[in-house]
């Protein structure tokens, strides 16, 4: 750059020493005339050439922000790369940590094996609906008798058949027959003392066993599906029994076994034997 300063004023200085030859310059007034218009010159030529060396280096300025800029774009795009790597990287990462162990080879053994633990297995349940149930009574539960009070049922309902067939007009007639038809059951029963129903009126009515505690009894329930109250004599004992009831607003007894009633006290209380209307005998051995 300095060399361009100095070349253009020895081109000018040579170029008017040049000229002044060839006007053919005698003395040397003219010769430092000439002299000073080259220097003026000279000095034109300088201040030009700065002014054209200071548009060169503005001009270099520029050119060097220019490049400056230009060469800032790169660093951008490269931060752009950066952040799509950070990214990559960001996915990559994440991807690792829903990666199978490596003990479990697939998903469907990982699944079978969370599968078989039932402690972790949670099923899904959906919600019950919530519905208005409405109260309604209860059904009575049913009655669940014992063995014997369903031989008692038993009984009682073949006495209320026999009480319901009687057909007498005093009390005396319809005890009387009562205690015949009763007296019939036992005649085609089986005397016995062995069997656990021997002393009860289900043993003489629907059993076909039977003793005078059991034919007593049996008379007994009659009486009662009649309407009539009654007592045992002689009960839990090993003796004669019969009934004692009020017959027509009198004392008197009936006995199942024998088949006969009538008023007062009974005969076979004191040992006796008992003749019935119709001239039959009656002993209590």
């Amino acid at each position: 750059m300095k060399h361009k300063k100095y070349l253009p004023v020895m081109a000018t200085v040579s170029a008017v020493i040049l000229l002044a030859g060839c006007r053919g310059i005698k003395d040397t007034g003219d010769k430092e005339s000439i002299m000073e218009k080259s220097r003026l010159l000279a000095a034109e030529d300088t201040t030009v050439e700065s002014t054209q060396v200071m548009t060169e280096m503005e001009t270099q300025e520029e050119t060097t922000e220019e490049i400056t800029i230009i060469e800032k774009k790169p660093e951008e795009v490269t931060e752009e790369l950066t952040e799509e790597l950070t990214e990559e990287e960001i996915t990559e990462e994440t991807t690792d940590e829903i990666t199978v162990p490596e003990e479990t080879t697939t998903w469907m053994q990982a699944v079978q094996e969370i599968t078989e633990n039932e402690e972790n297995l949670w099923i899904w349940e959906e919600p019950e609906e919530v519905t208005e149930e409405v109260t309604q009574p209860a059904e009575p539960e049913p009655v669940t008798m014992s063995e014997q009070d369903q031989k008692n049922a038993q009984a009682r309902e073949v006495a209320q058949q026999i009480a319901d067939s009687i057909t007498g007009n005093s009390d005396l007639e319809k005890v009387r027959q009562a205690a015949q038809i009763v007296a019939e059951y036992s005649w085609n029963a089986i005397y016995t003392t062995e069997d656990p129903d021997y002393q009860t009126a289900y043993g003489v009515l629907c059993k076909g066993v039977y003793t005078c505690a059991g034919s007593t009894r049996a008379l007994g329930l009659v009486l009662e599906c009649m309407g009539y109250s009654w007592s045992h004599v002689n009960e839990n004992q090993w003796s004669h029994q019969w009934c004692s009831v009020v017959m027509d607003g009198q004392q008197g007894w009936a006995d199942g076994m024998g088949g006969i009633a009538d008023y007062g006290e009974c005969p076979f209380a004191t040992g006796g034997t008992y003749v019935d209307s119709d001239g039959q005998w009656y002993i209590i051995p």
